[in-house]
């Protein structure tokens, strides 16, 4: 959405005015946590975790250590295998940081991601590096 007046900028560069082009480009340096996570259902949580990789067609071994990093950040790496509906609510905010950290982002929007979580999580989710 473009504004209706004011400018907007993001890494010090104005994006109101941005071509479509270059902020798709843009937007593969923000990593975004929705409120309610919005997990794939018919994808497991690796393939969750991984969808971004993907895309980007990232070869397979390093979209297999980068997705096992994030899950171990979020200690849910033996989730690998199971799909959103077999977690619970908090499990799924989890994955939705996981998903949002693994593409190493420069920034991560969060939108009330740590609501549910324990506060060593709510803590370690702040800290990604």
């Amino acid at each position: 959405m473009k504004p209706d007046s004011g400018t907007i900028t993001v890494f010090d560069e104005r994006i109101d005015t941005m071509p479509e082009e270059q902020l798709f480009q843009l937007r593969g340096r923000i990593g975004m946590v929705f409120q309610e996570g919005a997990l794939f259902d018919s994808l497991t949580v690796r393939d969750n975790v991984a969808y971004r990789l993907m895309e980007q067609k990232i070869p397979e071994a390093e979209v297999t250590r980068r997705v096992t990093e994030a899950l171990r950040f979020v200690e849910l790496e033996q989730t690998l295998d199971k799909f959103p509906s077999q977690l619970s609510g908090g499990m799924r905010r989890r994955v939705a940081i996981a998903r949002a950290i693994v593409n190493r982002p420069d920034l991560i929007l969060y939108d009330s991601p740590t609501g549910g979580l324990d506060r060593l999580l709510r803590l370690r989710s702040l800290s990604w590096s």
